[in-house]
């Protein structure tokens, strides 16, 4: 039951149903998920880990709230883990890595040609994870994981249905794999770089700001 409240609270906090700052009482909480109060903590207590929710000195738990200061910080993070671990997966790619990140690009195509928006984003979580862990390191796979989550939500937010995006970027995808597949390093690694810096200066601009940070050539 933890567990289905904590994805139940995950998801209505991705989509806005439950908006920046906004208190989370417990009571009005079990209300509406017909759940009992003991999950609803458990799950309070694990997006409080991974960031969805802050608990401010004597007071409740509230929806954490969006600012162009938190987004760099997401992806200042995400550039130094998700490159560093493209870079190692690229390295030690082997056969199992290639038909397992394959199927998950195959599984983000077929959903984003049927038009399934959910299914489209889970397989491109899937996918990038399904990378990384080929660099054989449990660590940096579940520090990635909140950060993901986090930068799901300043998308969501600011950008709307990303399954235009999602479409645009399959040419990328496609680089990332390859360069993995031939155990280019660094080609991984400037692919990906871009590939988050797109994103991350879409939701800065949308944001009414600035653009973050800047691309990088692709090595010959």
């Amino acid at each position: 039951m933890g567990e289905e409240a904590f994805e139940w609270l995950r998801g209505a906090i991705l989509s806005g149903a439950l908006a920046p700052g906004e208190v989370l009482r417990i009571d009005d909480l079990c209300l509406v998920s017909g759940m009992s109060r003991m999950p609803i903590r458990e799950a309070l207590a694990q997006l409080q880990r991974v960031g969805l929710v802050e608990r401010k000195p004597r007071r409740m738990a509230q929806v954490a709230a969006l600012s162009r200061a938190d987004l760099r910080d997401v992806f200042d993070a995400r550039l130094i883990l998700e490159v560093s671990a493209i870079s190692a997966a690229a390295a030690e790619f082997g056969d199992e890595d290639i038909a397992g990140a394959r199927r998950c690009l195959d599984q983000l195509r077929g959903k984003l040609r049927e038009g399934d928006r959910a299914r489209a984003g889970n397989a491109h979580a899937a996918l990038h994870l399904t990378l990384y862990r080929a660099a054989r390191s449990r660590w940096l796979v579940r520090l990635v994981q909140p950060l993901w989550c986090n930068a799901e939500r300043y998308l969501e937010a600011f950008v709307g249905s990303t399954g235009a995006l999602l479409e645009a970027e399959m040419g990328e995808h496609e680089r990332l794999l390859a360069a993995c597949e031939a155990g280019e390093s660094d080609a991984a690694a400037t692919v990906l770089w871009n590939h988050l810096v797109r994103a991350g200066n879409l939701v800065a601009c949308r944001m009414g700001g600035d653009p973050l940070y800047e691309q990088r050539s692709v090595p010959a």
